[in-house]
């Protein structure tokens, strides 16, 4: 990451990491999602620039169709930065036994977060669903769940890799990689 892309992320973080709300939390539940929050841009930046290295070393290799996906992944991950700092948190009781957090897709700011099962979850996995959530605020799906099902992000038959919430989440959690080519 460049220095003054480190710089602007680190401003933006300072600016931004107490204006999301949060209700009905626990002290512990709220300070895990404020620095879940915080790590997510950082966890973003971070692929935004494995993107751009890729644009950099591998374009020759890719196909334009793949280079043409790559592209609307970074715009996907520069949309749910955006989002992040807008996102309102609430520890719901309400959510099924099997959902973690709960958005509804590009209106509103309000997450749904599942208290039961945050103090259980991994703190990169939290990361990982912040953006996933972020993400559905920018117009992804929920196609199929890579990490949560140990498979790789990969095109479903109605929804484009890049479409797809949970190609972000895994690349938070695992790595950044081309879907279909190097995983």
């Amino acid at each position: 990451m460049n220095l003054t892309k480190l710089i602007f992320t680190a401003l933006i973080i300072s600016l931004n990491s107490f204006s999301n709300e949060i209700r009905n939390c626990s002290s512990y539940q709220e300070s895990r999602i404020r620095s879940a929050i915080q790590d997510s841009y950082l966890s973003m930046n971070k692929i935004i620039d494995d993107i751009d290295h890729t644009f950099e070393t591998r374009s020759e290799e890719l196909s334009k169709h793949v280079l043409k996906k790559l592209g609307k992944a970074k715009y996907m991950l520069k949309c749910a930065e955006l989002r992040t700092h807008f996102l309102d948190f609430d520890c719901n009781e309400g959510l099924s036994e099997r959902v973690f957090m709960q958005v509804w897709p590009v209106v509103g700011n309000e997450v749904k977060v599942n208290k039961k099962h945050l103090p259980k979850a991994s703190y990169r996995f939290l990361v990982g669903t912040v953006i996933h959530e972020a993400t559905h605020k920018c117009g992804t799906n929920d196609a199929h769940y890579f990490y949560q099902t140990k498979t790789k992000p990969r095109s479903k038959w109605y929804s484009e890799w890049h479409n797809i919430a949970s190609t972000y989440d895994y690349w938070s959690i695992k790595g950044f990689c081309i879907p279909q080519i190097d995983c």
